[in-house]
């Protein structure tokens, strides 16, 4: 979205455009602009060089952000890069992969605690598309513990993991 939502710029805190106090978007039309997210000149490997090139360790990325789009497949939750826009590729097991081949550790920011498009997660909707409650606790289960489970199996980040621990 480049910082820009409802004919309006917002600048040093994009991430943060679907936020009330912000663009205040509305969770349905925020989920629509995915279907144009494309970056089709993402290239992990020159990523992974440009970062050693730089004397860099590991990269740590973040995977998820409180707007609740999971830059990884997952199936807990079909807003994700692979299943909501055209790339349909995955970029984090691609620099994943990238890593693991060129000897740099790797690791994932994840938030887990504010979700904005999640029902149950902090900010978010406060009801499941059945209608019924959504819960902080039922959130966790579903939503934060099957990211969880993929981003250890899939891209073994027990290496270094990153979260952000915010209280409700």
């Amino acid at each position: 979205m480049g910082g820009k939502g409802q004919g309006k710029t917002y600048y040093g805190i994009g991430e943060w455009i679907l936020n009330g106090r912000m663009a205040g978007i509305p969770v349905e039309e925020y989920k629509d602009i995915a279907k144009e997210f494309a970056p089709n000149e993402f290239d992990a490997r020159s990523i992974v060089q440009l970062a050693k090139d730089a004397g860099m360790r590991y990269i740590i990325i973040t995977s998820k952000h409180y707007e609740g789009f999971a830059m990884f497949h997952s199936k807990a939750d079909p807003f994700n890069i692979v299943d909501a826009t055209p790339f349909a590729r995955d970029p984090m097991r691609e620099l994943s992969a990238a890593c693991r081949e060129a000897e740099l550790g790797f690791g994932f920011y994840y938030s887990h605690n504010q979700d904005w498009t999640t029902p149950g997660g902090s900010g978010g909707p406060t009801q499941n598309d059945d209608g019924t409650a959504a819960g902080f606790d039922e959130y966790i289960r579903l939503a934060v513990l099957n990211c969880l489970t993929v981003m250890i199996i899939q891209f073994s980040i027990l290496q270094r993991p990153y979260f952000l621990l915010v209280s409700a």
